[in-house]
């Protein structure tokens, strides 16, 4: 059983002209996945925002704070924090920056708790995957880091999480979150970047429509050949940068 978190909302937020961050992908990907006809075999739900006690499991209070409130209006009353916390060019403060963050981590967040409670096998959330934010701060494009919260929620019922980084770009944030912990986080990031810097040059050639076909091939593996499974029955968890699975 897939169990699809999917908000129509999320295509609407922007971080600003010429900046690589798109979120209207996610929104692409859905409606390529609404055409192929695979909507019908996934359960699709509208995540929950994240709550300020579900982003602190992970961030600090004041960086947290600092999100909830910054606005595009009042950034250079704040330029101190806006320093501290890494927030600038990479990582733009734009109109409904909180509302993202919650609406991709509660994706994340969600998807977990389906799995913890055998209600899906594989849950999936495309929002979420930014794996660059750290503690006190944001880094590439990463505000909320919601695969470490999705992991720690995941870690309530199960013993080990396996976390595959399938992006070409290293899953700092995930690593520096439990490297110096007792819990037992796999990384396999140096296998899935030589995979991906073949997708990556696929993509840089036939342009962002590349990443979107991409998944619905993914998702068609799943449901008609059955390619992509989870081993003995593992949960699964899927989102744009990395793969959890519960073992």
């Amino acid at each position: 059983k897939v169990t699809y978190f999917y908000d129509s909302d999320v295509g609407n937020y922007y971080y600003g002209q010429g900046h690589p961050m798109k979120p209207h992908r996610i929104r692409m990907t859905h409606s390529l996945l609404v055409h192929y006809g695979l909507h019908r075999k996934m359960d699709i739900l509208k995540p929950l925002p994240a709550r300020v006690s579900d982003l602190c499991r992970f961030h600090a209070d004041d960086y947290v704070a600092f999100l909830k409130s910054v606005t595009p209006e009042t950034q250079h009353e704040q330029l101190r924090q806006l320093k501290r916390f890494n927030v600038g060019e990479d990582c733009p403060v734009f109109d409904g920056l909180y509302s993202f963050c919650q609406t991709y981590a509660g994706g994340s967040v969600g998807g977990a708790v389906t799995l913890n409670h055998n209600h899906s096998d594989i849950a999936i959330n495309w929002a979420g995957g930014l794996h660059h934010a750290r503690k006190c701060e944001a880094s590439g494009f990463c505000y909320v880091n919601d695969l470490v919260l999705g992991i720690l929620e995941l870690l309530k019922y199960h013993a080990r999480v396996l976390y595959i980084d399938i992006d070409v770009h290293h899953g700092d944030g995930v690593e520096e979150a439990f490297y110096q912990t007792d819990r037992s986080v796999g990384n396999d990031s140096v296998c899935s970047f030589l995979f991906m810097l073949c997708l990556t040059f696929w993509y840089v050639l036939h342009g962002m429509t590349f990443w979107c076909d991409m998944v619905i091939l993914l998702l068609k593996s799943i449901f008609d050949f059955g390619v992509l499974c989870t081993g003995k029955g593992w949960p699964m968890m899927w989102c744009r940068n990395g793969m959890l699975i519960c073992c």
